[in-house]
């Protein structure tokens, strides 16, 4: 049974693997056309590059690109190399990526000072997207929320790192299983992926991460994740 189990369990590997692999390509094949947009635009004659439909055309262009940098510290090419990253940098990466989800949504989003004061020793493909799926899925489900109520916030509670935000949280039954591959509690547009990725990435750098439980203190009383960062420098 233990053989037949870690054998799924390579298959869906080989599975995430192979759609990492089809992202990696698709991104630098983006990145290319990109180029070639914004070239061509560049050489349209001058009485039509003011016209609206180019400047439109721009800016969805930019947008793209935008995208495509956000997304970059996810790259599986990506740079290997770890520096500091500050609590600070992970806000602003944040507060851009989602800038449009939070507009559409409603939701306010900040970060306390210790958390921008903190800051790690890590590479950024392993610290940059842990905290783009614990936040995308802090918008799901507080949007469900009514508008007067949808916060999430990054903080620090004692050394660790805290996600929070006022969406309907997680029960207690199911509070082991939302790092498993494959399980989800979204109605629409879930894949199960997110969750057990983030706790891969932060493990592959000796951290851990975890569900709150009813002893600890939080900033919001929805959702809230802890992470556990090895070497975390704290302002204090």
């Amino acid at each position: 049974r233990e053989l037949g189990e870690a054998n799924r369990e390579v298959e869906r590997l080989n599975s995430l693997a192979q759609l990492g692999i089809a992202v990696e390509i698709a991104a630098h094949d983006l990145a290319d056309f990109e180029e070639m947009i914004t070239q061509g635009l560049r050489r349209l004659p001058a009485e039509v590059q003011d016209h609206r439909a180019v400047n439109d055309i721009r800016l969805g262009v930019d947008g793209l690109t935008d995208q495509l940098r956000f997304l970059s510290p996810m790259r599986l090419s990506g740079e290997k190399v770890q520096k500091w990253i500050s609590g600070d940098e992970v806000a602003s990466f944040v507060e851009q990526f989602f800038a449009p989800s939070f507009a559409r949504t409603g939701i306010t989003f900040d970060a306390s000072e210790e958390f921008r004061a903190a800051r790690v020793f890590e590479r950024p493909s392993r610290v940059f997207p842990v905290f783009l799926n614990l936040v995308n899925n802090s918008i799901y489900w507080t949007a469900t929320q009514p508008p007067a109520d949808r916060r999430i916030r990054l903080d620090l509670v004692g050394d660790l790192v805290a996600v929070s935000d006022t969406g309907p949280g997680v029960d207690a039954e199911e509070t082991e299983q939302i790092f498993d591959l494959f399980f989800t509690r979204k109605q629409r547009s879930g894949r199960g992926v997110g969750l057990y990725l983030a706790r891969a990435n932060l493990a592959a750098g000796g951290h851990l991460i975890r569900y709150r439980t009813e002893d600890d203190e939080v900033p919001l009383g929805g959702a809230t994740f802890l992470i556990e960062f090895r070497g975390l420098e704290t302002q204090d």
